[in-house]
């Protein structure tokens, strides 16, 4: 019955395509489990590649290592390619003063993306069923989440996450396990109620059952009902962002005294496409952001600033808002060298360098992940902030110009550019992290050896 379901919405929802790789992302929990078996029987009729992949947390020390070796030994014996990675998520997570679950998601995925980049991966698959997103819909709204955070998990992603479980009830899920004898792992952490998820599986969801025993369908629905309206809204606020927005390299100019006219939750729709736009995520922009962007817009004094650093940061000058992406800033730092490999950086992010092929195509220039000629790099490069006397010679330009001047050209405030992490060699700015690669690095036709060079925020 699973794998009828599961068929059926890879086809509906155009989840895979004939010939490409597919990646399970496998916990060796009962859903990840199913979805493994599924997709193994299904991979032959579908016509896609299956691989698996396993994040080791580290977070239940021996249990954790016992959950890697099962997941192993179960890839080996239906002869499916696992690719493996350990990590340390509670010591990171307490080291950047972060939430435990979050900060194992970020790993996570962060592995999922590296995997999908050097594997030729073009799908991963999860194992969110349809009481997840009873789950995940209470869990938004407890934080107040608004319209789009309330909006029913999407089953296929822009970077290639995909959901086949979605229209499959937990039920359904340990039935199939049982009927067709599917070992799998008990986490010991699922049964702990510090974790919000676990709270509102174990405790909330069963007094709601009382009430409503179909409450997982229910919000499931309702999920997908403010998802459809989540579109139509999306296209009038295309119609207002055009109408008062300019886009000019990678910042986002909005007239004040229009954006003011607007109703406030449609002004707060055009504030965050515009975020959204300047910087190609929303992850960590909540409402409390939102708002101060509309107070900085209602009092439009020319000068004002507010940023989320690492994300982006926004001015008022002269009846304009302008949005800039990505300033990837740190307290004043001491030079560190850098080498080709993993360099762990003071605020817990990190700086990765590494071999890689020739791009089909180049990321922009504000991405944090850039592709860069190996034999340019210099030996002696160092990570650091500005120091007086710093050039830098822009992308696709011959000569240089000093930072400073870089600087200002942009309106980058002024605590803003002491904080700006660089990739330099002596006085030569080689990147400004989040902003510009330069042109000193950058990959010609007839370069031999690339370095994919990746910014990995805290």
């Amino acid at each position: 019955m699973i794998e009828k379901i599961v068929e059926s919405t890879i086809i509906r929802h155009r989840l895979i395509e004939c010939g490409q790789q597919v990646a399970v992302a496998v916990s060796g929990g009962a859903d990840s489990m199913v979805l493994l078996h599924v997709l193994h029987r299904l991979q032959l009729p579908c016509g896609f590649r299956l691989s698996a992949l396993h994040y080791e947390h580290g977070i239940r020390g021996a249990q954790s290592e016992e959950d890697m070796r099962f997941v192993q030994e179960t890839c080996a014996k239906l002869g499916i390619p696992l690719f493996v990675e350990r990590g340390n998520a509670l010591q990171i997570a307490q080291e950047q003063g972060k939430n435990l679950e979050d900060t194992a998601r970020r790993l996570r995925y962060d592995f999922f993306a590296r995997c999908c980049r050097e594997q030729g991966i073009d799908r991963v698959a999860v194992a969110h069923h349809k009481d997840d997103l009873a789950e995940t819909f209470l869990l938004h709204l407890i934080r107040g989440s608004g319209p789009q955070g309330l909006c029913a998990m999407p089953y296929l992603r822009e970077d290639g996450i995909i959901r086949p479980l979605l229209d499959v009830p937990r039920k359904q899920i340990e039935a199939y396990a049982a009927e067709h004898g599917i070992a799998f792992r008990q986490d010991s952490t699922n049964e702990d109620l510090h974790y919000s998820r676990n709270f509102l599986r174990l405790q909330l969801l069963p007094q709601m059952r009382k009430l409503n025993p179909e409450v997982s369908d229910a919000i499931a629905r309702a999920g997908r009902l403010l998802e459809e309206e989540q579109q139509l809204l999306t296209e009038y606020t295309l119609r207002e962002y055009a109408a008062i927005a300019q886009e000019q390299q990678g910042r986002i100019i909005l007239q004040i005294e229009e954006l003011r006219l607007l109703p406030a939750a449609m002004r707060r729709r055009v504030l965050r496409m515009a975020v959204h736009r300047c910087t190609g995520t929303l992850q960590d922009v909540g409402s409390a952001a939102i708002e101060q962007l509309e107070r900085l817009a209602e009092q439009g004094e020319t000068g004002k600033i507010f940023s989320l650093p690492g994300i982006f940061f926004a001015q008022v000058n002269y009846g304009l808002l302008i949005l800039s992406p990505k300033m990837y800033t740190i307290d004043k730092m001491e030079p560190m060298c850098i080498q080709p490999g993993e360099n762990l950086l003071p605020d817990g992010g990190r700086l990765l360098i590494r071999p890689a092929e020739r791009p089909n195509s180049f990321p922009p220039r504000q991405s944090l992940c850039q592709y860069i000629d190996a034999q340019k790099l210099p030996q002696n490069c160092m990570l650091r902030t500005r120091q007086e006397g710093d050039l830098f010679r822009p992308f696709g330009v011959q000569g240089s110009q000093k930072l400073k001047e870089w600087f200002i050209d942009r309106k980058i405030p002024r605590e803003q550019r002491e904080q700006q992490l660089l990739l330099c060699c002596g006085k030569e700015v080689l990147w400004i992290i989040g902003h510009s690669l330069s042109e000193t690095l950058r990959v010609q036709p007839h370069t031999r050896h690339i370095y994919e060079v990746q910014y990995i925020r805290p």
